[in-house]
């Protein structure tokens, strides 16, 4: 079962509809669901600070907070994240070229400069990811999934998720080339619920907190909610309509799935179920619901549609 979560208007007429579903966990409990907890897909990008935790501990060293940051990052090419991007790559001798990265359509490090690996979303998980890597010597690439550092990755997912090591957990290829691992929505939650007791993902959770706009950018959802409530939440959005929002306070967990994929709703529909849950004051993070067309008319809106 699936719900309308958001019904996108012009003058006044529905014109779309996007529906989706949303579980709330503690633990290994669902509190609530709107439609279907046990539906599936790829957790994508939500996973990032999961890859983050087990790259970690593959590094002896202290890496310091706005690397770990941007290593759970979906970054959008903001002068702050590409200098700490370029200065992760430098301090730890990181070429480019060993990235097992494509290049972006249309991407760029900034004016003035050429098409890059650093560009893409994906480039600072990469990054921490080769660090990892050079620990280990290993002769072939982290991005394989009999790669030590991937096994460990899925070993992590299972335990969080109760999944037993004989049983499998499918797997497909992400949009930057690593696995990406298809679970329930209630198992994802249930993963993220069981890492805010834990002290390698506070620490996590605080660099995240600590530099929120390397996370996404001001537009983002998820920087949002973390520059709105420093420390309350860690929040991270995927690919294909997923969201994360993990509350550190109460240690419950929210995943929604936009059906459809489409990111065009993801704010309004994440903001709305905050305001929803009471985890943030209505207006507390100010978003245009307006549908504007090319000549800067309000032509429509967004609305949030559970009560």
């Amino acid at each position: 079962m699936i719900i309308d979560l958001a019904t996108v208007y012009r003058n006044k007429q529905i014109e779309s509809i996007h529906y989706g579903i949303a579980v709330l966990v503690k633990g290994e409990k669902i509190i609530q669901s709107w439609g279907n907890a046990d539906f599936k897909c790829f957790t994508r990008s939500i996973i990032k600070p999961i890859q983050a935790k087990v790259s970690l501990s593959f590094i002896s060293e202290n890496i310091p907070d706005k690397y770990i940051a941007i290593a759970c990052a979906s970054h959008n090419n903001t002068p702050e994240q590409l200098k700490t991007l370029l200065d992760l790559s430098q301090e730890y001798e990181i070429e480019e070229d060993s990235l097992k990265l494509g290049l972006l359509k249309g991407s760029n490090l900034s004016s003035g400069y050429l098409k890059s690996k650093f560009a893409h979303n994906c480039a600072g998980k990469h990054t921490l990811m080769r660090i990892s890597e050079n620990s280990l010597m290993e002769e072939y690439s982290y991005i394989n999934e009999s790669h030590p550092l991937q096994k460990s990755i899925l070993s992590e997912i299972k335990r969080l998720s109760e999944i037993k090591n004989d049983q499998e957990i499918i797997t497909g290829i992400d949009g930057c080339g690593l696995p990406t691992f298809h679970l329930s929505l209630q198992a994802m939650a249930q993963i993220f619920s069981k890492t805010a007791e834990e002290k390698e993902y506070q620490k996590i959770y605080k660099a995240m907190n600590e530099y929120p706009l390397l996370i996404g950018g001001p537009n983002q959802i998820d920087s949002l909610i973390m520059q709105a409530r420093p420390n309350n939440f860690m929040a991270k959005g995927g690919a294909e309509g997923l969201m994360v929002v993990l509350n550190l306070i109460n240690q419950e967990c929210l995943i929604i799935k936009i059906i459809d994929g489409s990111s065009r709703a993801k704010n309004i529909i994440t903001k709305g179920f905050l305001e929803h849950l009471g985890w943030l004051n209505p207006g507390e993070i100010l978003l245009d619901e307006n549908i504007f067309n090319s000549q800067e008319l309000v032509v429509g809106n967004i609305s949030f549609n559970v009560r």
